[in-house]
């Protein structure tokens, strides 16, 4: 696409690229100004800013590198709300490259202090979600009802999703497809009470919903033959229970660079040390040293470790989106039990956050 899945260009080709601004006390930031860099990622790593002056990304300084961003309210412009967004004419984008990888990065400054705050990464082009064109869309995904992603058959088919157990599944992403596969409508997402509608003609389809950090990804026939509700079950990821009172399970939910959830096998894992020495668990050092801990098809993974343990160090080798291995990093983690949920359960990602 021409954006990231939240960046997006509106029918006159303007890119639109957002972000939330908060301060360390958690409150929107609504006051001071903020001014937006553009980079391009070059091949070795580097970055090339756009120089706003003549549209033309440099590795040199430039004349105009900031575009200034605008806080948006709501209800009339009584609600301010820490969304700041800027705008990309067609001509501001004359230098992106289709495919190419791109970053912003926010400046907010107010009452002479300046604060940084943290980048976003998208795909200009190479049809990622959104294209220019029905020809780019065909050709990507394959031929279907492209002018309107809702779908322009003769009737309304509403989908209802949930674990079948009353938990509705709110924010899923979901596709239609037709019988050799193609893409025919959506992807849409739920509702909050997980209905989505489509307009589909009479025929044979696959109701196709991907994997999630909640959800398993699922794919359920569909036969059309006139308005119809359908209540589809998908089912939840489950995660293990320590198998003793004095463990807690640490579970690791995997992404690549994008932040698309990683394969099964991606990551290499090991434990290579625990704290305090001679922990029931620091067997884990030596098993996983032959052994790596493994990524299901859900992009997660869990191992126990004993109550008592103050930290351990994790070796992780990702693998990134285009197949290629990342480089190892080596994380001394520190165990801390208050974030542990009733179940002695721990999600790797809130011991980083301390």
């Amino acid at each position: 696409m021409q954006t990231g899945i939240d960046i997006r260009r509106d029918r006159n080709g303007n890119l639109i690229i957002p972000t939330y601004l908060c301060g360390a006390d958690g409150e929107p930031i609504t006051t001071g100004t903020v001014d937006a860099y553009i980079a391009e990622l070059q091949e070795d790593g580097s970055l090339a800013t756009l120089d706003f002056a003549d549209n033309v990304f440099k590795v040199t300084t430039c004349t105009t590198p900031t575009i200034a961003a605008t806080q948006q309210s709501i209800d009339g412009g009584t609600v301010d709300t820490g969304l700041w967004t800027v705008v990309l004419s067609y001509a501001q984008q004359a230098n992106f490259v289709a495919g190419q990888h791109y970053i912003v990065y926010w400046v907010h400054m107010e009452d002479g202090v300046t604060t940084v705050h943290p980048p976003r990464w998208w795909q200009w082009g190479g049809v990622e979600g959104e294209a220019a064109t029905e020809a780019e869309l065909a050709a990507e995904h394959g031929d279907g009802l492209w002018t309107n992603i809702a779908g322009t058959g003769a009737y309304a088919i509403t989908l209802v999703f949930s674990d079948g157990a009353g938990r509705l599944a709110g924010g899923l992403a979901v596709a239609i497809r037709d019988s050799a596969g193609n893409t025919v409508a959506g992807p849409l997402a739920t509702d909050t009470a997980g209905r989505v509608i489509y307009y589909l003609d009479a025929g044979d389809y696959a109701v196709v919903t991907p994997s999630t950090l909640v959800w398993l990804g699922s794919s359920t026939p569909l036969t059309v033959t006139g308005d119809a509700a359908v209540d589809i079950t998908v089912g939840t990821r489950s995660i293990p229970l320590p198998s003793a009172p004095d463990k807690y399970v640490i579970i690791i939910n995997a992404a690549d660079e994008f932040g698309d959830l990683a394969g099964a096998g991606s990551w290499r894992i090991r434990i290579t040390d625990v704290w305090p020495r001679g922990l029931p668990g620091a067997d884990l050092v030596q098993l996983t040293r032959q052994t790596p801990i493994v990524l299901d098809t859900n992009g997660q993974a869990t191992f126990e470790i004993a109550k008592e343990t103050t930290a351990f160090a994790l070796s992780i080798t990702p693998q990134l989106a285009a197949g290629a291995d990342g480089a190892t990093e080596i994380i001394r983690v520190t165990v801390d039990p208050t974030v542990a949920n009733e179940y002695d359960q721990i999600y790797l990602a809130d011991l980083l956050t301390y």
